[in-house]
């Protein structure tokens, strides 16, 4: 850019000097080229470079390993055309963290569309986010710059294979068919467990009525029945890694997979259950609670958008901080961090805690 601004500089120079000097017209048509071309250049990147529009075409969902295709349609909405357009499209894969760049240049005609057609292949699972980081407006000999933004966007969400998995250690879950939990905080319809007594309002069921304690009171008390909690098993996602710690995008890909694969295989052993993770980007606690495999693909999506992030704290830690329920009779925790092992005393409070990681799994 700036050698053709100083080779345009001395050609406009030269044929300054060619018209004062010498009789020839030269000179003159050297001079009124540049002057044109400089003023043409000029009202072209400067007073239509708005009139473009940015538009991507990217499916919602596409498999690992298998090829996606992705349309940018840039068109222009102005009636001078657009010698030259640079734009460079930014690519995110928001669970690994993966980056790229995509850059494209182009020239519109007035009223006119250019079409690119791009075509990726991502080892990894996650959610493709691809964004306009710049657009850059020149004349052909790049001479005037205009840049403009586009808060166009468009995510792919890239599914792995999700399929069951056969425990290293033989034991099947740590999950107690015979265990059932009853929430703390809301009242349900299992008289066989009480949750509260309070006093007789009309409408209560007189099969209800503690008879030992509205004698003791002489005042009609009733027992509030419990609610069972239908699942009794709860998979935690560790989505953090340690200060200096750093997992790859492919570490992150397969631990997101297993976890994906550990509930669904829970799901094929008649077990419903409940899946959960912190999300760095809200700073709120995710749970999705699992009873068909539909409820699996359902999660995928905010599974694959959050992030792992560097966190003093552990996912565990994070759980118990969260104002989520926590009635499970067992733990399955997900993680890749060493000190993993540590987060078992943390949630044995709550219930029974195993451990799993890829490494596990290999």
């Amino acid at each position: 850019m700036k050698k053709n601004r100083v080779i345009v500089l001395v050609t406009f120079i030269l044929g300054l000097i060619m018209y004062l000097l010498v009789d020839t017209y030269m000179g003159t048509f050297i001079v009124l080229s540049i002057i044109l071309y400089i003023a043409m250049s000029f009202m072209t990147v400067k007073s239509f470079a708005g009139n473009i529009q940015i538009d991507f075409m990217l499916r919602q969902y596409s498999l690992k390993n298998k090829e996606t295709e992705f349309t940018v349609k840039i068109s222009s909405l102005g009636k001078m055309p657009i010698p030259g357009v640079k734009i460079i499209i930014n690519a995110k894969n928001m669970l690994t963290g993966e980056n790229a760049e995509i850059i494209r240049e182009l020239s519109i005609i007035p009223k006119g569309r250019e079409t690119i057609n791009l075509n990726f292949i991502s080892p990894n699972c996650g959610c493709i986010e691809m964004s306009v980081k710049e657009i850059v407006i020149t004349d052909p000999m790049k001479i005037f710059i205009k840049e403009k933004s586009s808060s166009e966007t468009a995510k792919c969400f890239i599914v792995p294979k999700i399929d069951q998995i056969i425990w290293p250690d033989n034991e099947d879950y740590v999950y107690d068919m015979e265990s059932f939990r009853y929430s703390y905080t809301h009242s349900g319809d299992d008289p066989s467990e009480t949750f509260d007594i309070k006093e007789y309002n009309p409408g209560d069921s007189c099969r209800s009525i503690h008879w030992k304690l509205s004698a003791k009171t002489q005042e009609i008390m009733v027992r509030e029945p419990a609610l069972p909690i239908n699942s009794s098993l709860m998979i935690l996602d560790d989505k953090t890694f340690l200060s200096g710690q750093d997992f790859s995008a492919e570490v992150i890909s397969s631990h997101t997979e297993l976890f994906l694969k550990l509930s669904y295989t829970a799901l094929l052993k008649g077990i419903r259950h409940s899946a959960g993770w912190f999300n760095c980007r809200t700073q709120t606690f995710e749970i999705f609670a699992i009873s068909t495999v539909d409820d699996v693909y359902r999660m995928v999506p905010a599974l694959l958008y959050a992030p792992f992030y560097e966190d003093y704290y552990s996912s565990a830690d994070r759980y118990i901080m969260s104002d989520c329920e926590k009635n499970y009779g067992s733990y399955i925790y997900v993680s890749e961090n060493l000190s993993a092992i540590n987060e078992i005393e943390k949630l044995k409070e709550y219930g029974k805690v195993k451990v799993y990681g890829t490494k596990n799994f290999k």
